[in-house]
């Protein structure tokens, strides 16, 4: 059940409806600057909109992911790597959670040459109190993949999950396009 402002307790969560609310919104210019902690205007916040938006969903989603795993705290950024571990790696993990660790799709990188990883904070904030849907998206759908294994977690299962994750990673980015996108609202 979710606790979004589209769905009330009695009906299950809706992810199609969620998603539909979410791309229908608007982002005033009061909301550009809440977006980013009211540290700048909109007007510089709109260049950066983008990238932030992306981030903080990266964010947001892979919180939930190592939540439902029960594994430790998004680890902060690191510089770029994009090799991928070897599967000799994989196989000589010492836990799932360093196996999942290997495994983690992208969560931000230090020669990000637009955003600190602290401007993910008040956006976090932000969109946890405008959209909470995103993160029961990814919470509910982790919690229904878990309980449809049956069994204790293991390297299926995550694998399982991080394609999930960017499954809903792609449908709420296209969300939040069209969210900016609705020119009718940004001089609000």
């Amino acid at each position: 059940m979710s606790n979004s402002a589209n769905s009330s307790p009695l009906e299950p969560f809706n992810m199609e409806k969620e998603l539909e609310a979410i791309s229908k919104s608007c982002m005033t210019n009061d909301d550009y600057e809440k977006f980013v902690g009211n540290i700048v205007r909109y007007f510089i916040v709109r260049y950066m909109y983008s990238d932030l938006m992306e981030e903080t969903v990266i964010r947001i989603g892979l919180t939930e992911l190592r939540k439902s795993l029960n594994f430790g705290p998004i680890r902060p950024w690191k510089i770029f790597n994009a090799t991928e571990p070897s599967e000799e790696d994989l196989e000589n993990a010492k836990s799932l959670e360093e196996y999942y660790n290997l495994k983690e799709p992208y969560s931000g990188h230090l020669d990000n040459q637009l955003l600190f990883e602290k401007n993910l904070i008040p956006a976090e904030e932000y969109l946890d109190e405008r959209f909470p849907s995103i993160r029961d998206m990814f919470r509910i759908r982790f919690e229904e993949i878990i309980s449809e294994g049956g069994g204790p977690i293991n390297t299926k299962l995550i694998d399982r999950l991080i394609v999930e994750y960017n499954r809903i990673k792609e449908r709420v980015g296209e969300a939040t396009k069209k969210l900016r996108r609705l020119g009718n609202c940004l001089h609000q």
